[in-house]
């Protein structure tokens, strides 16, 4: 991919309506989602055991740390994209921006746990890590194409490095023959944008802005990685191991906003766009990104 300066076409931290978050393996879970965690975690095991086979590779990278309770705790981006299916109806796993809503109530919320988000970031189509050679370039392939296509908007069509694309919406889809995971992504319905955030600058960690609030950041140089928060609240998108796991693992759940709130946000973010006219029609872009259920 071409280089070229970062540009910040992220959409800004808005402070959204109230929604409620909290892990799996909270015991307050039931009160929040209405249903017991271990039934959540159950049926997603049945249903990875149906769509992929049980004991195939495929199904070994999903569940890779999976224990057989919930509580034993475990956060991978497949795993994540995986469970986020078979939640209830008004619920999701964590997002970038559900993580920097949590950051802006409590900024050492994962002090103590680490949680994957339901995004990636991809920063080219190498990797200099073995393993994620085919799924990387497959996945540029495809976001590029859709890119030139137009059947995905928002984002520069030469990322890099520097300009890296926060991909929304990946859901993971068998590949037998050819990933090292038994995996690829489907990118059916994502959406995606640039955020300069995430670039690799060359000095990582450095302090980026999350949720209004100063959190360190590591970053990688090429590749594609997902987002997740931990050791102290750090910000990691340069974890190279896709489906690694450890015992301290979350799976935050979010609600979806609340009754009312997308005409709130709308009305915020176009004021904010107004200002600068030429910027308009993009910010409206990103808006429905934003907003689930416009």
């Amino acid at each position: 991919m071409t280089k070229q300066e970062a540009i910040t076409t992220f959409t800004p931290y808005v402070k959204l309506p109230e929604q409620k978050f909290c892990p799996m393996q909270s015991p307050d879970f039931e009160k929040m989602i209405g249903f017991k965690s271990e039934d959540v975690f159950d049926e997603a095991i049945r249903k990875a055991g149906e769509i992929y086979t049980k004991g195939s590779l495929a199904y070994k990278t999903l569940t890779n740390g999976v224990g057989t309770s919930v509580q034993e705790g475990v956060s991978q981006i497949f795993w994540n994209l995986h469970i986020n299916q078979f939640l209830p109806k008004g619920f999701h796993i964590m997002t970038i921006q559900d993580m920097e809503g949590i950051f802006a109530k409590k900024s050492d919320y994962f002090s103590e746990h680490y949680a994957d988000t339901t995004q990636g970031v991809l920063r080219s189509n190498q990797s200099s890590y073995a393993q994620n050679k085919f799924l990387v370039d497959k996945l540029s392939k495809a976001i590029t194409r859709a890119l030139k296509e137009e059947k995905i908007k928002g984002a520069s069509i030469e990322y890099s490095s520097q300009n890296p694309l926060v991909i929304s919406g990946l859901k993971p889809i068998l590949d037998k023959k050819n990933s090292d995971y038994g995996l690829a992504f489907k990118i059916n319905d994502v959406s995606v944008s640039n955020d300069s955030r995430f670039a690799h600058t060359g000095v990582s960690p450095r302090i980026e802005i999350f949720g209004g609030v100063e959190k360190k950041l590591y970053t990688q140089n090429d590749s594609f990685a997902g987002v997740y928060a931990g050791d102290g609240s750090i910000v990691y998108s340069n974890y190279p191991v896709l489906p690694g796991s450890y015992r301290d693992g979350w799976v935050v759940v979010v609600s979806d906003f609340v009754e009312g709130a997308n005409s709130q946000i709308l009305t915020r973010i176009e004021e904010e766009a107004k200002k600068n006219k030429s910027d308009y029609e993009k910010r409206k872009i990103e808006l429905i990104k934003i907003i689930r259920k416009l």
